[in-house]
């Protein structure tokens, strides 16, 4: 997390030039979080009211940055 933390960070110095940075927190990061949620659930180990709050943050933060990649893929440098 760390390493991903500081990755985010170096993105942040040029958000339009690095903007891939965000697809590949969405995709394999966020949406694999979503899928250990729902597998969790799916099983029995996790009460969905227990992960609903998470699930719904991890759908704002995705929804949030396929946003701000389509926006930059429109910006001009």
């Amino acid at each position: 997390m760390f390493g991903w933390t500081l990755l985010l960070i170096w993105a942040d110095r040029k958000p339009v030039e690095r903007k891939g940075v965000l697809l590949l927190t969405t995709f394999p990061v966020i949406f694999g979080l979503v899928l250990n949620n729902l597998s969790a659930i799916a099983s029995g180990l996790r009460p969905p009211q227990s992960a609903a709050p998470e699930l719904v943050l991890q759908t704002g933060l995705a929804a949030l940055f396929i946003f701000s990649y389509l926006n930059a893929r429109r910006t001009t440098v």
